[in-house]
């Protein structure tokens, strides 16, 4: 059995895609009060082990819960302007890259989180869709631009 952490830093042949912040779009989300070790990986960066052709998220965050050392994975989007349809295709996309690399961690909490400026309704489109991990549906966490990471985390 590998943890998250592990697994997400093996798969990372070049380690230039793993990074220590997460913006682009012109939105950033700041990672404060993530536990750590916390590793994040840029799917973005030209050395992430993944095929560009097919969609995917911008980063996938790994950390362990300092409350209950549980393994947790969270796929992140950017957008500086939601549109419901690319982003459920990103994150359903990070989620089948983040598998493949999770293949020895046995047990992930999983949480799928957009950041970005979306309407209303865009926001009621969004809470009813859910993103598949294994053989779970995550529901899509909401956050602003310029908002933690953890603001997402504490919605679970």
């Amino acid at each position: 059995m590998v943890a998250v952490t592990e697994a997400l830093k093996q798969a990372a042949a070049d380690e230039s895609c793993l990074v220590n912040k997460c913006s682009g779009a012109g939105c950033n989300v700041p990672l404060k009060g993530l536990p750590n070790p916390h590793i994040v990986m840029s799917l973005e960066h030209n050395a992430a082990p993944i095929d560009r052709s097919k969609p995917h998220c911008d980063y996938l965050v790994a950390y362990q819960e300092t409350h209950s050392a549980a393994d947790c994975l969270v796929a992140l989007e950017l957008k500086g302007t939601v549109h419901t349809g690319e982003v459920v295709r990103q994150l359903q996309g990070g989620a089948r890259i983040a598998e493949g690399f999770l293949a020895q961690t046995p047990a992930v909490k999983f949480t799928p989180v957009v950041a970005g400026k979306a309407h209303r309704d865009r926001i009621a489109e969004l809470r009813k869709a859910s993103i598949r991990f294994r053989d779970a549906k995550a529901p899509i966490k909401i956050i602003g631009c310029g908002d933690p990471l953890t603001k997402a985390l504490g919605q679970r």
